[in-house]
């Protein structure tokens, strides 16, 4: 079974792990084990996916990812780079390759999965 974890970034700027809570208008991750919820930012709120990345890292709703894909008949791998995605119950890789085309790849069919930053510290990195 799964680990059923959370992160957000709370308003400080701190990243923070655990259950999650909604309240009426606001969304609560507490701060450490044991510890009293704190306000995140609710578009920061990720959860964790399962998997962890070729260096034993945790990867989460959001992150963005390099991975390797097989293409066409004869093999051949690319790399690429895509952000973490739920959606139609399960995980996925949305990415754009170097045409401007958009792809979806599984998750948990990505080869040589790296963590390399996420959607709200790296805004500049995907396009």
């Amino acid at each position: 079974m799964r680990e059923i974890l959370f992160r957000g970034k709370t308003y400080d700027g701190e990243w923070v792990y655990g259950g999650y809570f909604k309240g009426r208008d606001c969304h609560f991750i507490p701060k450490g084990i044991g510890a009293a919820f704190v306000e995140v930012k609710q578009e920061t709120v990720g959860q964790f996916t399962g998997l962890f990345d070729n260096n034993g890292k945790k990867i989460f709703d959001g992150d963005i990812v390099s991975f390797y894909k097989v293409l066409g008949h004869l093999g051949f791998v690319k790399p690429f780079e895509g952000v973490v995605k739920y959606g139609r119950g399960y995980y996925y890789v949305e990415y754009i390759n170097e045409r401007n085309q958009e792809g979806k790849w599984n998750l948990s069919s990505c080869w040589h999965l790296v963590v390399v930053g996420n959607i709200h510290d790296n805004k500049g990195k995907l396009k």
